[in-house]
């Protein structure tokens, strides 16, 4: 055993480089002594990694759990502040001996999301592994009305703690060979410590700011930390040959949009450019009366002064003949790019899978969010997209979502007895609020009528005004409104639900008040004064909304290990209020039931008082957009 001992944060700290599996033995067995399985301490962990062999210089060699090893292991003890550099990919003991103490003492790391799926994928079930970077977005949302801009790296966290810098140009050397160099030593054992430090700091912060809330919402991402990563290992699988049939049609509707789109853009106009698109828009809308009206509601660059041109605010105005060339053109050359061949590079060669990551905590409702590739982003209304997805030979796919979660969290949290009525009852939640905005019995609302009253109600949700109302039902449900029917429309939709009116005042008027809006689950965002309004409203709904569905899973995932059915029934996907679950043919009744009642206990878990009828919708399938159903 070789100790060190080194500078950091005003300190020195002692370590110490263990290669040796009779030293390691020995430590392991010290440790567990001065931390016994029911002692509170939490401990700092950290892993280093290399590439496998043969994915060397290879994009996710070192990354993916399937295509590495894990390299060291260190373990910060905060009670003797000392670490423990456990340097196991190049000597005889390896991880199995770490094992024990990994799966039963508690722990903290910083993105541990990355430290579990690699001890995951070496058969390493750890029981309790905290997350710094968690701790330091939850609070950063808490405190700062403008959080985007702010990494969450452990270097800006311990530069926000402790104003120590935490130099990263080690991570990226040669972690294969037998001997780590000083600098990699040290580079190790700092992060173990500072990943515990840095957690402990955001905590005592969370305090201090009287912001404890967020421990609550922290603590349920903590303890879904394992079936999220379990997810991303578990990976789903591309049918290439639908995928390649798609991407030639895509392919073949490019063209031809970019043959209409040539018919009406001016030859020398690059549709690439939103200065030049700007100002031909604003030439040709000027021309009529209807035009001139359309140019009046376009928002403009606060920095240039033109049009905004991005997808978006296209989307907005793709009811218009101009635009509606652009916009078709855009949306199939979007598909290519993000869908189209690139994603097929994305299937691991190891596994013949695709392993799409997934952000905790990221998004100011704390949603989950999808990378590498982004496979919750999906095109929605692209129903021939989901059949890219098909199981593997002898397994289907089962999927749930929550039946209208949002306006049934909207209700709970309103306490509107209209809203909570019709679920109890099983009443179609859009076919009441037509009747309502109609005058009409419900058994005589049409199909359009419906989806015009659903745009109403998700967008008076959210607090939206007639004019950003006209927009969202335009281009979210393909329904028109005059500026006098969606005036009428809302206020209609304001009469008919008193109660949950009420709240909404109630809510947005207590936030121009503090800037502060928490949710149930304790999930705090800090509101700039000029955008309290609507994020006020949206934010407690979608994210005690998220916050079911992150329950849920993990509740599943808890299910799928108890059973001991590690592989034969695997989540792989998991959109916003959609669970898809890939499962042996033999074991779809059992995953069924599983999913259906992980499904009720996760909303239950925020709202006790949930209803549980048409709460779950479920179906199977071959493939994804079969069991969207």
């Amino acid at each position: 055993m070789e100790k060190f001992e080194f500078p950091f944060i005003g300190k020195t700290w002692r370590a110490a480089y263990i290669k040796d599996e009779n030293e390691a033995s020995k430590v392991l067995q010290l440790l567990k002594e001065a931390y016994p399985k029911d002692s509170d301490a939490v401990l700092g962990l950290d892993i280093e990694t290399i590439p496998k062999k043969g994915y060397k210089g290879h994009k996710y060699g070192g990354l993916s759990p399937s295509l590495s090893e894990i390299a060291t292991v260190q373990i910060y003890c905060p009670n003797e502040e000392e670490v423990f550099l456990f340097h196991i990919n190049r000597y005889a003991y390896g991880i199995s001996c770490l094992r024990g103490f990994l799966e039963t003492r508690k722990f903290i790391a910083h993105n541990a999301q990355f430290e579990i799926s690699h001890l995951l994928h070496n058969q390493v079930n750890p029981a309790s592994i905290g997350c710094s970077m968690l701790l330091f977005r939850l609070l950063i949302h808490a405190i700062y009305d403008s959080p985007g801009s702010i990494k969450t790296t452990l270097e800006q966290l311990i530069w926000a703690a402790f104003h120590e810098t935490l130099p990263k140009e080690e991570q990226t050397g040669d972690w294969s060979q037998a001997q780590l160099t000083e600098a990699q030593k040290i580079y190790a054992v700092k992060d173990a410590i500072a990943t515990q430090l840095g957690g402990m700091w955001c905590v005592d912060r969370m305090i201090e700011y009287d912001v404890a809330d967020l421990i609550k919402f922290y603590k349920l991402n903590k303890d879904a930390q394992k079936a999220i990563a379990q997810m991303t290992l578990n990976g789903i699988a591309l049918d290439v040959d639908f995928h390649n049939k798609l991407i030639k049609k895509w392919k073949e509707e490019e063209a031809e949009a970019k043959e209409n789109l040539d018919v009406i853009l001016p030859k020398d106009l690059n549709p690439r450019s939103t200065t030049q698109l700007s100002k031909w828009f604003t030439a040709e809308l000027s021309k009529t009366e209807e035009g001139q009206q359309e140019l009046a509601e376009w928002p403009l660059s606060e920095k240039t002064g033109n049009l905004v041109c991005d997808a978006e605010t296209l989307e907005q105005f793709s009811h218009l003949e101009v635009v509606a060339p652009l916009q078709k053109y855009r949306k199939v050359s979007k598909l290519l790019t993000t869908y189209g061949e690139s994603l097929q590079n994305c299937i691991n060669k190891e596994t013949d899978r695709i392993h799409a990551s997934f952000s905790q905590c990221y998004t100011d409702t704390g949603r989950l969010s999808g990378f590498n590739p982004n496979l919750q982003n999906i095109p929605a209304r692209d129903k021939e997209f989901r059949k890219i997805f098909r199981a593997a030979e002898g397994y289907e796919y089962v999927c749930a979502d929550l039946g209208q979660i949002e306006v049934r969290v909207f209700a709970m949290h309103s306490g509107d007895s209209e809203l909570l009525t019709a679920f109890e009852e099983g009443i179609d939640i859009y076919k009441l609020t037509a009747s309502k905005l109609l005058r009409k019995p419900v058994e005589e609302i049409s199909k359009e009528e419906r989806q015009m009253a659903k745009a109403i109600l998700l967008g008076r949700l959210f607090g939206l005004g007639y004019k950003t109302m006209i927009k969202y039902a335009r281009t979210t449900y393909k329904v028109d409104l005059t500026a006098k029917e969606a005036q009428d429309l809302i206020k209609a939709i304001d009469r008919g639900f008193p109660e949950g009116r009420n709240w909404q005042k109630q809510t947005t008027d207590a936030a121009e008040i503090s800037l502060v809006s928490t949710s149930r689950m304790g999930k705090i965002n800090r509101l700039a004064p000029d955008r309290y309004y609507n994020k006020s409203l949206n934010h407690p709904v979608q994210s005690d909304a998220a916050a079911c569905i992150i329950k849920a899973i993990t509740i599943l995932d808890s299910k799928i290990r108890e059973a001991e059915l590690d592989g034969d029934v695997q989540i792989v996907n998991c959109v916003h209020d959609e669970v898809l679950v890939e499962v042996k043919k033999d074991l779809v009744e059992w995953t069924e039931e599983a999913l259906y009642t992980s499904m009720i206990e996760g909303v239950q878990f925020v709202f006790p008082e949930a209803c549980k009828r048409g709460l779950v919708d479920m179906h199977t399938g071959k493939t994804w957009a079969e069991a969207k159903g």
